[in-house]
Order: structure tokens, then sequence, then C-alpha cells
């Protein structure tokens, strides 16, 4: 294949996981990780740290991770904040970009505040210890998440395509393989979840209607029962729905994609209803959905028809006339001062 003619991509894959849980291709994966738990672990929690912790503490908390792999490897270490997957769900990152999914108070933004050991390298069948220092914030109630990602390499596998008669595309996929173990900290007051729905509206682009969600308390949203029902103008069902399940960690906020699954997409005015249901409370909301611009943008002025060009500009014709009036002002005001002029100077000729 002529190197000159190939296109090669590399695509990066990271696995997000939940709390305590690892991922390979093989059913043995490459490392194990399993979090040691101190005296101020909930006892009835395993597979991630849930910590009692008092305000303004720091704590040291160790993992051990074993290399189940048949090479040595080299284990990259993150901290990471934790957010609510726009459908619903945690996930971990140190700094997850975009409107689908953010954290509305950066108090909650832990990672900076969990330090860890950039890379460490362990030796087949090796089990090393991973020590990693919690600041724990200055807050009273509530709780705060997040997590600690250890990250190795996976395989990297060729895939080719025929773009062309004559040109090859050579696709070289590399996995990273992910184990997340979450960190709960929760202090001496306990707190509850403020969930609401915000506002609505479509995506031309994803074809999907959507509409935010925000838990502004500062704990855990637990598993809440959703469904909706899209209207039409008239009040007639379009299509319906359900969201089995949706938690949301503390102080964060979502676009939740609904799929349209009317087809065709017409434009129109419709109304989004829904309801989340947890343990018997419902919280409802109504909001409208515009398909199709029907009105110009709020920072737009409406067009304005044209002129008839056969029709008077009234604002030039007023320029006009006071044109007009200011030199008929002006020529009296110097026929005057001439007149003036001219009788002074026979009376000056007459006294000599």
């Amino acid at each position: 294949m002529d190197r000159w003619k190939s296109l090669i991509f590399i695509a990066m894959f990271a696995c997000f996981l939940p709390l305590g849980s690892t991922v390979s291709a093989n059913d043995l994966p490459p490392i194990f990780v399993e979090p040691l738990y101190p005296d101020n672990q909930n006892p009835e929690v395993k597979g991630y740290l849930d910590l009692d912790v008092q305000p303004g503490d720091t704590q040291t908390v160790n993992f051990r991770v074993t290399n189940n792999d048949e090479e040595s490897l080299i284990v990259t270490i993150q901290s990471a904040n934790a957010y609510t997957h726009p459908t619903g769900g945690i996930i971990y990152s140190d700094d997850l970009t975009g409107e689908e999914s953010s954290i509305i108070d950066d108090r909650f933004k832990i990672a900076d505040l969990i330090h860890t050991p950039s890379t460490i390298t362990l030796d087949p069948d090796e089990t090393g210890e991973v020590p990693v220092t919690l600041h724990i914030p200055d807050m009273d109630n509530g709780e705060v998440i997040g997590g600690v990602r250890f990250i190795v390499d996976g395989d990297t596998s060729e895939q080719n395509y025929a773009i062309s008669e004559n040109q090859d595309a050579t696709f070289k996929i590399k996995t990273q393989i992910a184990t997340n173990i979450g960190i709960r900290l929760a202090f001496p007051e306990s707190a509850e979840p403020d969930f609401s729905f915000g506002e609505a509206g479509f995506s031309d682009e994803k074809n999907a209607a959507f509409i935010e969600m925000t838990n502004t308390g500062p704990t855990i949203q637990p598993d809440l029962h959703i469904s909706y029902d899209v209207l039409t103008d008239t009040g007639e069902s379009v299509f319906t729905g359900s969201i089995e399940s949706l938690k949301m960690a503390p102080k964060t906020s979502i676009k939740f994609p609904i799929p349209w699954e009317a087809d065709p997409i017409e434009d129109g005015t419709y109304t989004l209803q829904m309801t989340a249901d947890h343990d018997g409370e419902k919280i409802a909301a109504e909001r409208s959905i515009q398909i199709g611009q029907s009105s110009p943008p709020d920072n737009e002025e409406p067009n304005e028809p044209p002129k008839d060009p056969e029709q008077p500009d009234e604002e030039k014709d007023k320029f006009t006339q006071l044109q007009v009036t200011i030199l008929i002002i002006g020529g009296i005001l110097v026929a005057i001062a001439g007149i003036y002029f001219i009788v002074n100077l026979f009376r000056n000729r007459h006294d000599r």
C-alpha cells in the first residue's frame, strides 16, 4: 500500500466505570485495584471509599494494585471529579467539558484536593500500594464525591478500509482501560438532594429534544423514575417514554436527551410533560419546545417591508422642509442687516 495514499487515524478510547469496577476485553483485567479501608470507612460499603470526615482534615488512604498481565505495566493514576452522565449515573473525570454535564458549585470539584502519584510500574503478578492524600473541604453538611482512576494501555489493532479504487485508509485503534474507585466524603450533618427540571429545547444536530435536570443539593440524588409525554399544540400525544432509573451526583446539572420518535419531524410548538418519582414523592414539570423558527430571535429586529420607491419619504421631506425654512430665515436676516448698514451710511454722509 502506497504510504502517501494512506490515512492513519489513532483513536483513544477511555472506559468509564461505576464505583469500584473494572473492565477488560478479556475475562481477566490487566490490573486489579482494591481500596484498603481505614477506620472511618462505612462498614456497610465495599468496593469504594465511603468515609466519615471532619471539615478541613487531611487523610491518607491506600489502594492495592495487582498486575495480572504477563508483561510489566505502567499504571497512570489520576484524581477525578464526579459528574452526572447526561443520561444518568455517575462518571469520573478531572475536567469534563461541554454543556451536557457540569458541576454547578466549584467547591464540589475535588480533583485538586485528591493528591496521587502520577504512575506506578508493576512487574508481572506484582502487587503494589498507592498512597493517596485527601484534603477534606471545609464544609459542614452533605457529602462530596470524587474518585481515583487507574489507567493502563490496552491492545492496538489495525483496520483497513478502501476509500477509493486506489486509496486505502488504515485505522489504528489504541485502547485504554481504566479502573475507577469512587471516594465519598460524608460530613457530620446530613443534607437532602434538591432535584428540579430546567429549560427544554430541541437540537437539530441530534434530532432530539432535551431538558435540563439539576441536583442543587449537597448530596447524591437517589434513583428517580421519570416519565414524559410530548404533545402537539392541539393536545394530541406525539410519543411517550420513560427513564427507569436516574441518579445524580451532588451539585450537578445535565441536559438529558430525549430521542424524537415521531417521523417525520415537523416544525411547530410542542409541549413536554415530565414527572419524576422517588419513593412516591413526585415532581412534575411542563415545558414548551419549538421546532423550526416561527419568529425572529430576541436579538434580531423583524424585517421591515420594502418601501415603494414612488411613495414619499417622510423623513427626507421633513429634512428638506427644515433646510428651506432655515434658508428663508437666513435670507431675511441678511436683508435686514443690509438695510441697516445702508441707512447708517447715508446718515453719516448727511452729518458731514
